[in-house]
């Protein structure tokens, strides 16, 4: 009859066993990093930075061309129609990533419901304009209004501002949308709003 195996026998079997296991681990740690370290210094791709094309958006196409706060805020609404304008934002929940908000109301503190904000960088960096008229449709005041920004907004050009005249005479109680210019009109009738941003 064979004797069993002591546990002085079975230990130098145990021994040669864990040592075999992490001299593996260590050849395959070992040939791991060295692939890696090879894949990982061949270059992919082009080697130099290629040129923006002309089409390419640009910061500039941001902002509504030949469109300053002065001439909506100052020469429109205070001077004009006698408003009052005041910085209402920065930097923190602004749309279209702008810097401030200037927003105008009536100087007559109870007409309710009607206001212009403004958005920008600073005074020619104008990302949007947006017109809140909350009143029933044919109304006058609403139509004054946004006939009156669409025309600051394509002042510079004479031929596009009587196109966004027309535009926002026919569609100032309508929900409708269009481009003029570098300027995109969308006119919603609830609420009674016209945004204007800058398309490229």
């Amino acid at each position: 009859m064979i004797p069993a195996p002591t546990a002085a026998r079975r230990r130098p079997r145990v021994l040669l066993t864990v040592a075999m296991s992490v001299l593996a681990l260590l050849v395959g740690g070992s040939a791991g990093v060295a692939l890696g370290s090879t894949l990982g210094s061949r270059q992919n791709g082009p080697t130099s930075t290629p040129a923006l094309t002309r089409d390419f958006p640009h910061a500039e196409q941001s902002y509504l061309r030949g469109v300053t706060v002065g001439a909506i805020t100052e020469d429109w609404l205070v001077k004009t129609r006698s408003w009052k304008c005041e910085l209402s934002g920065t930097g923190v929940g602004l749309l279209n990533g702008a810097m401030k908000r200037t927003a105008c109301t009536p100087r007559d503190d109870t007409v309710e419901g009607l206001r212009v904000n403004v958005e920008y960088d600073d005074d020619r960096q104008v990302r949007e304009v947006n017109l809140l008229c909350d009143r029933g449709p044919g109304t006058k005041i609403c139509a004054e209004l946004f006939t009156g920004l669409a025309g600051v907004l394509l002042a510079s050009d004479d031929g596009l501002r009587k196109r966004a005249l027309a535009w926002a005479a026919a569609n100032v109680d309508n929900d409708d949308a269009t481009v003029i210019g570098n300027v995109r009109l969308v006119a919603t009738l609830s609420p009674h709003y016209l945004r204007c941003t800058a398309t490229a």
